[in-house]
């Protein structure tokens, strides 16, 4: 297979894996009326089970990691074909409990697929990494778009039930388009994601790692000298507790790579980054349609504005590629200017009454929140590439937790204070997140520059 068509084959992949999977996710909406009646119970209740199906693909991602790296592709598909099968049984149940264990099952499964397959596009896609993920990433996008326009379709033809049977049929061909990502990795391979980034005449790239590899040697040197100090204490209860304690401790920071938060400089304020991320997508997304009608617009006209800023989050997850792959900036800078796009936008919302200003607002709203979206795996990649799987991992779990806080903060102000308040406040949350990331970008500056001439292919 050659380079150009194994590219394709992997951005194709990577597209549908994401088109099918959130457009599903976003056809819920249609349907939740019918199922709210049948299965006797509120709307509450079932946007709790949603959004577990959705956040705990993000929350169990750097626990899941170490499994994943070394996971044969027939068993990927195999969890693949379960997840849709789970998801398509959920037309039987007849109460809330069968259908939040299925969702469940169903949005545990496809953690993993989604999982394996940004780690297979990190490990096989070296050249043009930022446009040809943000092509593959923009299958959320559009499929946000697409797909609950066909739920919709289905729904008056064949019920809920027959609507989520269907769409749990589109989530199988995913099993596809895993086998479209080459064969297994073997161990060299899954090492090589990990834990090194190789350059194309084969040498190792340890420029950008001679940092990381002092600290871990030194993390290992310090984790011997505990043992020993242990092994020599007296042998007491309280000191046997301790000492299975502290094991157990540094078994799970190693297995799941937590001690990279105190081991690495400044990736705590990536982390920070994220969580912020998280409460400004999902309140942007639940919140956008509502805010609209709210400010007096017809629903009609205010579910354009999803439109718009659909459109937007394709363009910015795209557009984004280009920026970083043709060197005109880091993804860092980038991640920052947008940042402080997206506060103006959220800033000055209460000052905006026209319809067409609204829908360019909602477009900036949709372009800065997709770029951010997809440069967060450009950032992991440019920054940390020697850990890229466990940080990946821990940027999603940051992420997860913050989909809630958001959604909870910017209800309860849209209650109190209406829309434009709980959007301003957002504002300001992003005016502090570029505050932070500024000197951060100071102290990481000698690390985004290495490692950005690295990734670009040689302006080929």
């Amino acid at each position: 297979m050659s380079f150009q068509r194994q590219h394709l084959v992997f951005v194709v992949a990577v597209f549908f894996l994401n088109f099918f999977e959130m457009g599903v996710v976003k056809s819920f909406g249609v349907f939740l009326a019918d199922i709210s009646f049948q299965l006797d119970t509120d709307y509450a209740k079932l946007g709790i089970i949603i959004g577990m199906y959705h956040g705990v693909t993000f929350f169990i991602a750097p626990f899941i990691a170490p499994i994943v790296q070394g996971m044969r592709v027939w068993v990927l598909v195999i969890i693949c074909v379960i997840g849709s099968l789970s998801f398509s049984c959920l037309c039987f149940t007849t109460n809330v409990i069968q259908f939040s264990i299925l969702s469940l099952l169903s949005g545990i499964c496809y953690a993993f697929v989604r999982l394996a397959g940004v780690l297979m596009f990190y490990e096989k896609v070296k050249d043009h990494f930022a446009l040809t993920y943000g092509i593959a990433d923009s299958g959320n996008a559009i499929g946000m778009i697409v797909i609950p326009i066909f739920a919709e379709f289905l729904l008056e033809v064949y019920s809920w039930r027959g609507t989520i049977l269907i769409l749990g049929g589109l989530l199988l061909h995913n099993a596809i388009f895993v086998l479209f990502m080459d064969g297994h990795r073997n161990e060299e391979d899954a090492e090589e994601i990990s834990y090194s980034v190789v350059e194309e005449d084969g040498s190792e790239a340890i420029d950008a790692a001679s940092e990381d590899v002092v600290i871990d040697h030194l993390e290992l040197t310090r984790s011997d000298s505990e043992n020993n100090l242990i092994d020599e204490a007296p042998s007491n209860l309280p000191n046997a507790f301790g000492t299975c304690v502290g094991k157990c401790f540094r078994y799970f920071s190693d297995t799941f790579k937590v001690s990279i938060l105190l081991e690495m400089k400044w990736t705590w304020l990536i982390m920070f980054y994220q969580l912020i991320t998280g409460m400004v997508n999902t309140t942007w997304v639940v919140f956008l349609v509502p805010h609209g009608a709210a400010k007096g617009f017809p629903l009609p006209k205010a579910v354009l504005l999803a439109v718009f800023g659909g459109l937007g989050n394709v363009v910015g997850r795209v557009c984004q590629g280009i920026v970083v792959d043709r060197g005109w900036m880091t993804s860092f800078d980038l991640t920052i200017l947008l940042t402080v796009i997206n506060a103006v936008v959220f800033l000055v919302d209460p000052w905006i009454r026209l319809f067409w200003l609204l829908g360019i607002a909602a477009f900036l709203g949709g372009l800065t929140i997709g770029a951010r979206t997809t440069l967060t795996t450009v950032l992991m990649r440019d920054l940390f590439p020697t850990v890229f799987s466990a940080l990946y991992g821990l940027t999603c779990l940051f992420y997860s937790i913050g989909e809630p806080l958001g959604g909870l903060l910017a209800g309860w102000l849209s209650s109190v204070a209406g829309f434009s308040t709980a959007f301003v406040v957002l504002g300001g949350i992003e005016v502090f997140t570029c505050l932070v990331l500024i000197p951060s970008r100071y102290f990481l500056g000698e690390r985004i520059d290495a490692n950005n001439s690295e990734n670009r292919p040689g302006d080929s």
